[in-house]
């Protein structure tokens, strides 16, 4: 499996028009996304996701009051305290976002969320392709952009291009 994230962003970004044209075969032709998720679930299983927390660095993470209050509570600290050292405002008004800290997830300390256990439901869902859930992360559009992010999801789109026998046009040039 390809781990070079540099190389992955690379590849995904030059996939981005080839990706769309997927999107389109696999819709045209009603092909079930089904092994794509099984892939994916399989590859997590193999993978150790502290070597590369590139989720962390790469995403922002949305935090409800009540994930706030769970984070408070692993850290034994006031929830208006981790709201205060640990969050900022969303683009939106009223989205409340964890703070990234040197390019990354305030919470992450090396490859490790300092949190795990009262992680946000957007860090337990990554990468939200589930075998058995309807979740937007699910979509074949979210799982292309994820594919920059993450080495699971990129090999694993790359196999099921390969598994439903699509070829890209040839670019023009």
């Amino acid at each position: 499996m390809l781990t070079d994230l540099i190389q992955i962003r690379r590849l995904a970004r030059m996939h981005d028009a080839e990706n769309l044209e997927f999107r389109r075969h696999v819709h045209d032709r009603h092909i079930s996304d089904h092994p794509l998720r099984e892939r994916v679930s399989a590859l997590l299983k193999q993978f150790d996701c502290t070597q590369c927390a590139n989720c962390c660095r790469q995403t922002r993470v949305p935090v409800s009051a009540d994930e706030i209050a769970e984070i408070a509570a692993c850290l034994a600290m006031e929830a208006a305290k981790v709201r205060q050292l640990y969050t900022e405002r969303g683009d939106d008004s009223s989205e409340t976002l964890l703070k990234q800290q040197d390019d990354a997830c305030v919470f992450l300390d090396g490859g490790v969320c300092m949190v795990y256990e009262a992680r946000p439901e957007a860090c337990r869902q990554f990468p939200a392709i589930a075998l058995h859930a309807d979740l937007l992360g699910n979509r074949l559009p979210s799982v292309c952009r994820q594919a920059a992010i993450c080495p699971v999801v990129f090999e694993a789109l790359e196999e099921f291009k390969h598994l439903t026998g699509f070829r890209p046009k040839a670019s023009p040039g």
